[in-house]
């Protein structure tokens, strides 16, 4: 199988990465020039890559034909002060220029990770809905087959340290000072990557769905916690001696107060649920601590 991977740098884009090659495909990345390789350092050398920032995306096509499949990782959440522009380049005017081309290159199939998140929460979320009703509308009239896959939130191993799992783990690991947090009643499917990566190959290798001009499916546990239930088991997890401030800040606005994955559509193809860890035990496997027993 020959592979077009965006993002591959990133956090999920890396996993996949790495899954791909150990798969044995064929995986073409597009990144940036100045990318930070540092999650695939050790795989870049196995891949062709091109930087999208000194080449047109035409050529990509025109050196591998024959591409199966794309799949679009890359995104810009808007948490390093970037742009409004940077944020609608990244999240709707570049994957719509790979898409159009896809299109016209008979590309089978393009995987798009899309959010769970309203598109009126904010800028980003708008971006990532607007790309996805681009999709359906190629998909539906037959262009090019569009798999739109809602993540809930991810957490694992190489995540940025700016994201909420691994800001509270490294606070509680420095075992220093306090964490201000919201009062933490929303609640949040938090699925493991390695889950993540599992449910797409999973998807990927499926004939089920390969009839379909358009599939959406939620990509979570199914299950929710509080995130003040979550914050409490990662203390709990590294015996830490930091003070959780609850309702230190307030909540964001439009904040969504719950969200778990609705399995339906991974079940009705023959996803096993039970493969996925719940929080306890992805904490575990994120510290490799097998003693820790969120009840006791």
């Amino acid at each position: 199988m020959k592979i077009l991977l965006t993002g591959a740098t990133g956090f999920l884009g890396s996993y996949l990465l790495k899954e791909f090659i150990h798969n044995n495909y064929q995986v073409i990345v597009l990144k940036r020039s100045t990318s930070n390789i540092f999650r695939i350092k050790e795989a870049i050398p196995k891949v062709k890559y091109y930087d999208i920032d000194k080449i047109n995306i035409k050529q990509v096509f025109m050196e591998n034909p024959g591409i199966d499949a794309i799949f679009h990782t890359a995104t810009c959440y808007g948490r390093k002060a970037e742009s409004l522009k940077e944020m609608i380049n990244t999240n709707l005017v570049f994957p719509l220029e790979i898409l159009e081309v896809a299109s016209q290159e008979n590309v089978k199939e393009f995987w798009n990770i899309d959010t769970v998140l309203f598109r009126n929460t904010n800028h980003y979320a708008l971006s990532k809905k607007q790309f996805k009703d681009w999709g359906r509308d190629l998909a539906l009239k037959k262009k090019i087959k569009f798999y739109n896959l809602k993540m809930e939130h991810m957490y694992g191993r190489l995540d940025d340290n700016d994201k909420f799992i691994t800001y509270v783990l490294n606070k509680c690991l420095s075992n220093k000072g306090s964490i201000d947090l919201t009062f933490g009643e929303q609640k949040r499917d938090f699925i493991y990557i390695e889950d993540v990566v599992k449910i797409i190959n999973f998807l990927l290798n499926n004939i089920m769905i390969k009839d379909a001009n358009f599939k959406e499916f939620e990509v979570g546990t199914g299950t929710s916690i509080k995130i003040k239930d979550a914050v409490k088991i990662i203390k709990k997890a590294t015996k830490s001696n930091v003070n959780l401030n609850f309702g230190a800040l307030n909540y964001r606005e439009n904040e969504l107060m719950e969200s778990s994955a609705n399995l339906d559509a991974l079940i009705r193809v023959g996803y096993n649920i039970d493969l996925t860890m719940d929080f306890c035990q992805g904490i575990k496997c994120l510290l490799n601590n097998e003693e820790f027993n969120c009840e006791s």
